[in-house]
């Protein structure tokens, strides 16, 4: 079994690769309907997975190395709780829960991702996302780039949009005993 102490130290090591300056925005995986009101069994984004150990649709990994922050900076935005929702879906862990769960700097719904993810691309150099995944996903880090860009003399958009996938992948290859004993 993999610790939440491996994720995050998977998550540093990510973080040391990056240059200074640097943003990863990672999505996780949506449900997808199969048939008005039915879903596909999940299957999390196996990069997702892989840094955050989480298994909730419809969040969003945020690490930072900037020098804004005292060393690495994590984030996760999530779906918040709700019983009723839970009933069908099954139960949330919600922002609160994974803040400490996780062991994470900060957590949010998901209502608020298009004001999160202006405040953690603004000022960084690089944004390192896996564009061309996942449509909602492009759509919404895209978004929030054209609002940085036309912003009147503020440099606050990042210069470089880089491709994280080869990355992670690299990291992938090499298993621990636990990966190992887990396949």
């Amino acid at each position: 079994m993999v610790t939440v102490k491996q994720f995050r130290q998977r998550q540093t090591r990510l973080l040391r690769q990056l240059p200074p300056s640097s943003v990863l925005v990672l999505p996780a995986a949506q449900l997808v309907t199969r048939s008005r009101d039915t879903e596909y069994v999940f299957r999390q984004n196996s990069y997702f997975w892989y840094l955050t150990g989480f298994n909730e649709p419809d969040a969003w990994l945020l690490l930072s190395n900037h020098e804004r922050y005292a060393g690495d900076y994590r984030a996760l935005v999530c779906q918040a709780k709700d019983p009723q929702l839970e009933i069908w879906h099954g139960k949330r862990l919600g922002p609160e829960q994974a803040l400490e769960t996780f062991k994470l700097d900060e957590a949010y719904p998901t209502e608020v991702l298009p004001e999160v993810l202006t405040e953690w691309l603004e000022g960084h150099q690089q944004v390192f996302f896996p564009q061309g995944e996942f449509a909602f996903a492009d759509e919404a880090v895209f978004a929030v780039l054209d609002t940085l860009r036309k912003t009147p003399k503020q440099n606050l958009a990042p210069t470089a949009l880089m491709d994280c996938r080869p990355l992670i992948h690299e990291m992938r290859l090499l298993k621990s005993r636990e990966e190992i004993a887990v396949m």
